[in-house]
């Protein structure tokens, strides 16, 4: 299973044998929203293992919401998939990544432009659980260029 989501701030869940087709042209399976200032894309595809229950958003804004990976669809025929994370005008959705109870590690420019890494806990993030497609809360350090990826 594969996480699969949007700079606009949607999201789904897929298998890898949902995206494979018979015609030597493909098919579309991701609906990219063009609306969105700047232009829509994939953000990178993370695996979703056993063991991960949870789902981690980090806008550009560096606002994190995290919610149960139960609330995702999966949609064997792709599309836009359910919305992730409410974004502001002009914002934009930079990581969600799948995550188990070992929590995740936030990286990313800091201070005079070093680069940082933050390991956050479960205990922490537990303070950032909403529903989904809620706006998140602010988290501190606020780094640059921020990514997120699992324990």
């Amino acid at each position: 299973m594969l996480l699969i989501s949007l700079a606009s701030g949607n999201g789904f869940l897929a298998n890898v044998a949902d995206m494979m087709t018979r015609n030597k042209a493909g098919k579309a399976f991701v609906g990219l929203d063009e609306q969105l200032p700047g232009g829509d894309y994939v953000l990178p595809i993370f695996p979703v293992r056993p063991g991960m229950k949870f789902l981690a958003c980090l806008s550009s804004t560096g606002r994190l919401l995290t919610f149960e990976l139960a609330d995702l669809k999966r949609l064997p025929t792709g599309g836009k998939g359910v919305i992730l994370m409410e974004l502001n005008p002009k914002e934009i959705l930079q990581s969600a990544v799948p995550y188990s109870d070992a929590g995740i590690v936030m990286s990313g420019l800091g201070r005079a432009n070093k680069w940082t890494e933050v390991a956050i806990t479960q205990k922490v993030l537990a303070s950032f659980k909403a529903q989904r497609a809620r706006k998140g809360h602010a988290i501190d350090p606020k780094l640059k260029e921020a990514r997120l990826k699992p324990l």
